[in-house]
């Protein structure tokens, strides 16, 4: 990574640190998953950094009383560092214990809607769209890394991060379009894998929708071509 950026992530750091001790928790979660989307991009989602960075996120998610939004997270790092470290090892184990602290918190915050009300979710949600952006990023780092090592388990990974990605992403959006291509695409990738005919017929289902929103001329383009592509597959089939 070059120096400017390393700076930049570090400078980043020091005010979500800043934010953070201020109580401005919301404006702390914005600039972490700014931070976090470059260092996905950068370093790549199995990077140590990357992982530390997650961390972080989750906790500040945790602080805003967002539980659903903290425990994802944690489930997205556990995932993430399964794909490189053994079940034993320490941090799967810690990971593993925050996830269920987490729910414990969660559970009794359920039972007193007063302090959901008060926990500041509401400021938490205006962070979506940078969310979406942030599993994007994610999801198509794993897609490169799995054009490297062509184990399906990256494919896998990638593909659930694309799914998280368009459940976030408004029907309105003009990210809708390419993020129906991303996942439609990862979903043809494993059905040349496997032959699981499932995986087909929902790219041709998503790609079909897709085709009738207004996109950028570049994601038409790759949409028209996958959908073409499965339609011959299913054709074959």
């Amino acid at each position: 990574m070059s120096e400017p950026y390393f700076d930049q992530l570090k400078e980043w750091g020091r005010l979500i640190e800043r934010l953070q001790s201020q109580g401005k928790i919301s404006e702390a979660i914005h600039e972490s998953i700014r931070a976090n989307a470059l260092a996905a991009k950068l370093l790549g989602p199995y990077h140590p950094a990357f992982a530390g960075g997650t961390s972080s996120l989750a906790y500040l998610y945790f602080q805003a009383g967002a539980h659903e939004q903290s425990i994802e997270l944690l489930q997205d790092l556990l995932a993430i560092l399964s794909r490189n470290l053994p079940p034993e090892d320490s941090r799967i184990t810690e990971i593993g214990f925050r996830i269920e602290y987490v729910k414990h918190h969660a559970d009794q915050r359920r039972s007193d809607e007063s302090d959901i009300r008060r926990s500041g979710i509401g400021a938490v949600a205006e962070n979506n769209a940078d969310m979406a952006n942030y599993l994007r990023l994610i999801g198509d780092g794993i897609r490169d890394i799995y054009g490297q090592t062509n184990d399906i388990e990256d494919l896998n990974l990638s593909i659930k991060f694309a799914e998280r990605t368009l459940e976030g992403v408004p029907e309105d959006s003009t990210d809708q379009p390419l993020d129906i291509n991303n996942l439609a695409g990862r979903l043809i990738d494993r059905y040349e894998r496997t032959a699981d005919s499932g995986d087909l017929d929902r790219a041709v289902e998503l790609l079909e929708k897709g085709s009738l929103l207004n996109a950028e001329e570049n994601v038409r383009a790759t949409m028209l071509n996958n959908l073409a592509v499965a339609l011959r597959y299913r054709y074959e089939r």
